[in-house]
């Protein structure tokens, strides 16, 4: 098990009670010490946790200084059925309800417009908080495939662009040129780039120790050679390396085509996640993800992106050997 994980076993009648407690106990840290929490909810089973927080608001109203809510991901429905719409589910537990009675901040997806546009309002929304609040948390579901917020194995092409981790394996192309992590450094934050490309940007980080104006000659120097084809190399390579985006919209073949979700960039940025699973058909996927058998590949296993969080609480009905 990753040292970051924690697992927790309890049974099912009540297991999310238990994991809001250790969420509340969280807050409760947060608040003594001044800091403000911004916490993100998933739908889904998840939604089964929410009455339990629900409770402890009630409970406390004066945390209006120190929580906003926000979502992990949702639906993009903007003509369909409400009730397959996150936001709309955890509104029926009551929690949006008690929120406004309280004055606590919670923030929502759009469904108007268009995908992109919802996607891209909400982006500029979390940008702005993750900034705001001191503690990032967000509270998850893993689903029996692999998947976690709204990443979907098969589609880190699309929501994995922009991220703090690669979901490229290594290479080697036609030429004999093969991607070396050991020569090219640690590249935290690329895309899904060229043998050329990696190298330039290897340079724009620093890799060789180059800085400021010798940094920026040699990079210039590299993207017209591989601009040029030398090498044999013909991936265009100077193009701006666009900011990195806390969420992403994007379509898919499930049974909700159109998901914005936040990305592994900003999963990164999570000081803590909690990572609710229950029943038995989530039992092998938890002991890959516990065992960290199935994290090459974020394409194949989006809930991988979650070794790069600080501390993970991870609570289930499911008895696992190495819990």
């Amino acid at each position: 098990m990753k040292s970051n994980l924690s697992y927790h076993y309890f049974p099912n009648n009540i297991l999310y009670k238990e994991a809001v407690l250790s969420l509340i106990e969280m807050i409760k840290k947060n608040e003594e010490r001044k800091l403000k929490s911004l916490i993100l909810l998933s739908g889904g089973s998840v939604i089964n946790s929410y009455p339990y927080l629900l409770d402890y608001l009630k409970e406390n109203p004066g945390l209006s200084k120190y929580m906003a809510f926000a979502q992990v991901d949702e639906r993009f429905q903007p003509h369909g059925d409400e009730k397959n719409v996150n936001a709309e589910e955890i509104r029926k537990t009551g929690l949006w309800e008690v929120c406004e009675k309280y004055g606590i901040p919670y923030f929502l997806v759009s469904q108007e417009k268009t995908l992109t546009s919802a996607a891209n309002r909400y982006n500029q929304l979390l940008t702005k908080l993750f900034c705001e609040y001191d503690r990032k948390i967000a509270v998850l579901g893993i689903g029996a495939d692999g998947h976690t917020a709204g990443l979907l194995p098969g589609y880190s092409v699309f929501w994995n662009k922009e991220s703090g981790k690669s979901s490229v394996p290594n290479f080697s192309d036609s030429h004999g040129f093969t991607r070396n992590p050991k020569f090219f450094g640690k590249v935290s934050d690329h895309k899904t780039f060229g043998p050329g490309q990696h190298l330039v940007r290897s340079f724009k980080i620093g890799t060789f120790g180059f800085r400021n104006k010798g940094r920026k000659i040699v990079c210039q120097l590299l993207s017209s050679v591989f601009k040029k084809g030398t090498f044999g190399f013909t991936e265009k390579v100077d193009v701006p390396f666009p900011k990195k985006k806390y969420v992403i919209g994007y379509e898919n073949r499930g049974i909700f085509p159109q998901r914005i979700s936040i990305t592994p960039y900003a999963i990164n940025q999570l000081d803590c996640a909690y990572v609710l699973a229950s029943g038995e058909e989530k039992k092998d996927i938890l002991a890959q993800f516990i065992s960290n058998e199935n994290s090459s590949c974020l394409n194949d296993f989006p809930t991988g992106i979650l070794y790069d969080v600080p501390q993970v609480e991870v609570f289930s009905d499911q008895v696992m050997s190495s819990s």
